[in-house]
């Protein structure tokens, strides 16, 4: 059996090495994909799915193995969509891109910059050319907290039809995963996308 490690890698690696690995595979071949990010994870079943592969999933503490055999059916020409369309990477947009990086809005006081930050997301969705992307990274993902202020204006604009991207890697390191209920999990590779297509940045 042929084992590819992606654990400690971001999306999308552990797509990018398991292709990899099946192109180099023949039919019969056992092969075990390990992650240890959920977000990849899924990421790599949407995949392998669309390859016709039947997948066994199990999950040891934070370690998960992904086992499947290359069969007659498995698709391995280049008109299969590529691995890293799975990482949900945008199609290029005309609109601008709000940038959220922190809960504050400016420098200064923290408490008038939650102050600012909270009308600046409410009073946001009154304009009427609203930004096609807003992205949250770094500090910014506690405003999408579930329950918050900032949570209810960043919902509110959401379903206006603002793409909200949150970055996965720093909902992990903040252990938020189970309080963010709205927007799209991600990476880098999918913000620095929506960021080279837009048609300007803003950083309130």
């Amino acid at each position: 059996m042929k084992t590819i490690d992606t654990r400690g890698t971001l999306c999308p690696a552990p797509l990018i090495m398991t292709k990899r690995a099946i192109k180099g595979s023949n039919i019969g071949d056992e092969l075990e994909v390990l992650a240890d990010n959920d977000i990849a994870v899924q990421n790599l079943l949407r995949y392998l799915k669309e390859l016709n592969l039947e997948t066994i999933q199990t999950k040891d503490s934070d370690i998960t193995s992904i086992r499947f055999v290359i069969g007659n059916t498995t698709k391995l020409s280049a008109t299969v969509t590529s691995a890293e369309s799975f990482c949900a990477i945008p199609s290029a947009k005309a609109g601008y891109t709000v940038v959220l990086k922190s809960v504050n809005m400016g420098e200064g006081d923290c408490e008038l910059g939650e102050i600012l930050m909270r009308s600046c997301l409410n009073s946001l969705i009154e304009l009427d050319d609203l930004p096609s992307c807003i992205i949250l990274y770094n500090d910014g993902v506690k405003l999408a907290i579930d329950g918050s202020d900032s949570s209810q204006a960043l919902k509110n604009l959401e379903e206006a039809g603002v793409e909200l991207i949150i970055c996965g890697t720093c909902i992990d390191f903040y252990q938020l995963k189970d309080q963010i209920k709205i927007g799209v999990i991600s990476n880098m590779y999918k913000i620095n996308s929506v960021l080279s297509n837009a048609s300007h940045v803003v950083y309130p």
